[in-house]
């Protein structure tokens, strides 16, 4: 190959052919560039782009880049121009979007909305043009134009810079679509890849959306493939609710729940759960789960628990309060905590010793009792229940200050009638807890 770099051109002789690069042309620079460095096959690719893009359909024309005869969006063409290999995996990845994108929609659309998204650095994670994107309420362009072309929900799109940390390797690896899902599920089998594609990916647009990853933060590891398969076939959970800590909590819990003694997880408990219908409350359990287990030890395996997920809820939840809100004595006087079980009449006594015996209480009442527990420990007052001697029912609360009832109410702070009140009273004024008149 002889060349001579001129002021205004470049003429290169390659065998029988001569070649005469104006300096307005996009090549000169990169042919001045690789000729300098002797770099005789980029400079072939760069003078003849067509013959290593022919197999792609792809060719550049009067500093246009053709496909099928049809020139793509500019913004990707001068992309194309750009690389100095023409199976650059960015340029590819978007071009297969785009391509894709063209078949559902006209060109000018699609060609505004790949324009958008280069210019956002907005790149797929895999080569054949698969974007990653999470739903927002609030629409730009972009959003915008897709959603009035009847591609389903307003979203964003994800790139390296703006994406969770913990995907940003996808933008690294440049995997496939198959890598992706046996990424995150350890397999990859045909049937689930179809349901993956047809269900829980945008399969119209080329869209993973990112709550999809919450599926493998659950499930990997600890499901069965023909199970994951199952729940993914028949939706049986919805990962549009929580974060992604939520699902890491839940397989957490599911983890410890189910693992026996020869180290397999229990198929049948985690599928119990699975199919439980408040998936909140799914999500709660392996969230207060985590929170107590950061503050006592908890073995599971000692815990007598049935497989009905609202029983471990309320259990863990009420052991999530203790730590949130700590159990603490009232410290009662003397003459309150003599009472404590003492009946009269039809009636019987109760003292309340920890400030979640008054949480109870209130819940029992439907009032705000729990909330004079630092009152009682500071001592500015006291306080008692009154319950059926017979049935244990709570019927009503009283409140004493210097040895004189401040609140003597029922139920949802309903008034006593005047008779069963003067009986109780006359109760404590022989007890000597209040005043005698």
């Amino acid at each position: 190959m002889k060349y001579f770099i001129l002021s205004n051109s470049a003429v290169v002789c390659d065998q029988d052919k001569t070649y005469t690069i104006s300096n307005k042309d996009y090549r000169y620079e990169k042919i001045k560039k690789y000729l300098f460095e002797n770099n005789i096959d980029q400079v072939k690719k760069i003078l003849e782009p067509s013959i290593n893009i022919q197999k792609k359909g792809l060719c550049v024309k009067d500093g246009l880049v053709y496909f099928n005869d049809d020139p793509i969006p500019t913004i990707l063409g001068n992309q194309f121009l750009e690389i100095e290999n023409e199976d650059d995996w960015q340029f590819k990845s978007v071009f297969n979007f785009w391509y894709n994108l063209k078949e559902r929609l006209d060109d000018a659309k699609a060609s505004e909305i790949i324009e958008s998204l280069i210019s956002k650095n907005a790149y797929p994670v895999t080569e054949d043009g698969v974007y990653l994107v999470y739903l927002d309420s609030n629409s730009d362009q972009t959003k915008s134009n897709l959603n009035k072309n009847r591609i389903k929900n307003f979203f964003n799109f994800y790139n390296y810079s703006n994406c969770p940390n913990e995907l940003q390797d996808l933008f690294v690896k440049k995997n496939s679509l198959n890598q992706i899902i046996s990424d995150t599920f350890g397999f990859c089998s045909k049937k689930l890849y179809n349901i993956l594609v047809q269900k829980i990916f945008d399969s119209s647009c080329n869209f993973i959306k990112y709550k999809y990853f919450f599926y493998g933060v659950l499930f990997k590891d600890i499901l069965a493939n023909e199970n994951i398969v199952y729940c993914l076939e028949n939706n049986i959970l919805n990962v549009e609710i929580g974060n992604i800590n939520n699902y890491k909590n839940l397989n957490s819990f599911l983890r410890d729940f189910s693992i026996e003694k020869n180290g397999n997880f229990n198929q049948k408990r985690i599928m119990n759960f699975m199919s439980f219908e408040d998936k909140n409350k799914l999500l709660e359990i392996g969230t207060f789960y985590n929170s107590v287990k950061k503050h006592i030890e908890v073995d599971l395996q000692d815990i007598n628990f049935s497989n009905n997920p609202n029983e471990i809820h309320e259990y863990f939840y009420k052991e999530y309060q203790k730590i949130k809100d700590p159990i603490f004595d009232l410290n009662n006087d003397d003459c309150i905590e003599k009472l404590n079980d003492v009946e009269f009449e039809n009636y019987r006594v109760l003292v309340p010793r920890t400030n979640y015996d008054l949480k109870n209480w209130s819940s029992t009442m439907n009032n705000c009792i729990s909330t004079y527990a630092k009152s009682v420990v500071d001592k500015t007052c006291q306080l008692i229940a009154i319950v059926d001697a017979e049935t244990n029912e709570m019927l009503y609360n009283i409140e004493i200050a210097n040895r004189n009832v401040q609140q003597f109410l029922g139920k949802r702070n309903k008034s006593v009638d005047s008779r069963v009140k003067e009986k109780i009273l006359d109760f404590l004024r022989g007890e000597k807890i209040i005043f005698s008149e």
